[in-house]
Parts: structure tokens; sequence; C-alpha cells
């Protein structure tokens, strides 16, 4: 099968290595290595046509949809995963004797935060007493305030308003009034 007399194939793979960061001209050789011995000006327009093809936008079109889906993301999973962190209660780690669940029965809003579990016995290996075991709690809250940082979720706004919460005032002043209150300004400025 064939898009505009290019291999189907060969421009799957073009594309693919377009998107992975190589210039058309180089995805083409990697999908056509046996036309490196031509010129540039035969290559090119030859790049264009299949870059340009239906099938290659097509191609293209898709593997945009699958990074996306792949890496989606959103404010609304952030703040979902804010919630589970900010309200996970350990004590649901526990049945009603004080007993701790085994982990395929705790929570899900509560695994967001465990990061480990050591078991300790106490005594040898042949006379243990007990055990016991440590539940770490983990802080992922530092890699989900980079997610949405990313996501521009905490963007500082400064909401500027006039005296008592009402409007700015704004009066005109002259030239020499906004040059002395520039200079003024600018003196402020060079003080350590």
């Amino acid at each position: 099968m064939a898009a505009r007399g290019f291999d189907i194939k060969k421009v799957r793979i073009a594309v693919r290595a377009n998107m992975e960061g190589a210039n058309q001209r180089v995805a083409y050789l990697k999908a056509y290595p046996g036309q490196k011995k031509n010129k540039i000006a035969t290559l090119d327009p030859n790049v264009s046509k299949l870059f340009a093809s239906p099938a290659a936008k097509e191609y293209k079109a898709e593997l945009e949809k699958e990074h996306r889906k792949r890496h989606a993301k959103t404010i609304d999973d952030v703040v979902d995963r804010l919630s589970m962190m900010g309200f996970a209660d350990i004590r649901t780690l526990f049945d009603e004797s004080g007993t701790l669940l085994p982990p395929s029965q705790w929570p899900d809003d509560i695994t967001t935060v465990v990061g480990g579990l050591d078991t300790v016995t106490i005594g040898n290996t042949d006379v243990g007493i007990g055990e016991v075991k440590k539940i770490k709690l983990d802080n992922r809250l530092q890699p989900l305030i980079k997610l949405g940082e990313h996501l521009g979720m905490w963007e500082k706004k400064l909401a500027i308003t006039g005296e008592g919460g009402g409007p700015v005032e704004v009066k005109d002043v002259t030239d020499n009034e906004v040059a002395r209150r520039l200079a003024f300004l600018l003196r402020q400025g060079s003080k350590p």
C-alpha cells in the first residue's frame, strides 16, 4: 500500500523519527537510507511530499493522540489526589481489634500516603516473642505541587484596589510629575 508513491511502512518510520526529534530530512533518510547519496535539491522535494501526504498527517495525528492519552494529567487529577492525601485516615489500616490489615485490604486513599511497611520480629528466629510493624508515611506533596505548578494551578495573582477596596483613582499628571516620581523610584532601587 502506498501513499502518493511512498511505502506506508516507510512513511510511518519517517513520521515516528520526526516525532522523536529528528528533523524531517533526517527522518526521511531513516526510512529511505539509500537516498543519502542524493543531493539536497533532489531530496528535499521528496521529504516535503512525504510529510505533506495524508498518510503522514494521519499517522502523526495518531501518535499525538497516543501521547496525549499516555501523559494525560489534569488539574482535577491533582485536586483529587491532594484531597485523598489530605483526608487519608491511618485508622483505616486497622480492624476493630487494632490489628493491622493486610495491604491488599487497605483503602485507596491511604495507599497514596503509605511509603512503606517494615516488619521486625522481636526475639530470635527460633523463639520469636512477636512482631513490630512500622508504617512509613510518605510525603508525596512535593511532586504534586510541582505538577500543579506545571498545570498552572497556583499562579500568583495580585489584585490592586483603591482606598477602602474601591476602584483605583487615576489622575492626570504632568510629564514633570512622572519624571519626578520615576527619579524617586530609581533612587530607592539603587540603595542597598
